[in-house]
């Protein structure tokens, strides 16, 4: 079983990148489950990996189950990808901000929590301002835009230019601008 929004987005290039490497060569990292107490599993870690497996037709894939508390799961899932540098900032807010609502943690208990530095989590956080248009834009191309441009933008829309940022946003997602 799968939990909506844990799975991690990858770019089309960066799926067909991981596709081509698990078509040719082993899976050198198990995905993690947890096991249910209806006795079916739960996928914690390797969303696209499994994805891939199936999408490349094979039925099997090495697998290890492992026993976190039920409070932890998402955080845990969270956590195995929040330091690849290929996770986009605009995911990282995403997970934060759902663990914030699991959590009701404040941002410094959140940073603590996560390793970062306060300054990082709140650079992170600063897509929160944004227009919801926007980050509806974003959650089809996490990548378009990094915490540094975001945290720019979102001090814009609060000074109540949120209509233009979300243009600008959806002239970055289309490619007609770039974040410099």
């Amino acid at each position: 079983d799968e939990v909506e929004g844990r799975r991690r987005k990858l770019s089309p290039e960066k799926y067909a990148e991981l596709t081509a490497n698990l078509a040719q060569n082993p899976l050198m990292q198990p995905i993690l489950l947890i096991a249910k107490p209806d006795g079916r599993y739960e996928l914690v870690a390797g969303h696209n990996r499994k994805a891939i497996y199936h999408d490349l037709g094979r039925e099997k894939i090495k697998a290890d189950i492992v026993e976190i508390e039920p409070k932890d799961v998402g955080k845990l899932a969270f956590y195995t990808n929040l330091l690849a540098p290929s996770l986009p900032d605009f995911e990282k807010y995403l997970n934060f901000k759902l663990l914030q609502t699991e959590t009701g943690l404040t941002q410094t208990e959140l940073a603590q929590s996560a390793g970062i530095s306060k300054q990082h989590l709140s650079r992170i956080m600063s897509y929160d301002a944004l227009p919801e248009e926007a980050k509806a834009l974003l959650a089809n191309d996490p990548e378009k835009l990094g915490s540094n441009a975001a945290q720019k933008l979102s001090s814009l829309a609060e000074t109540g230019r949120a209509k233009e940022v979300a243009e600008v946003i959806g002239k970055l997602v289309v490619g007609e601008l770039n974040q410099e």
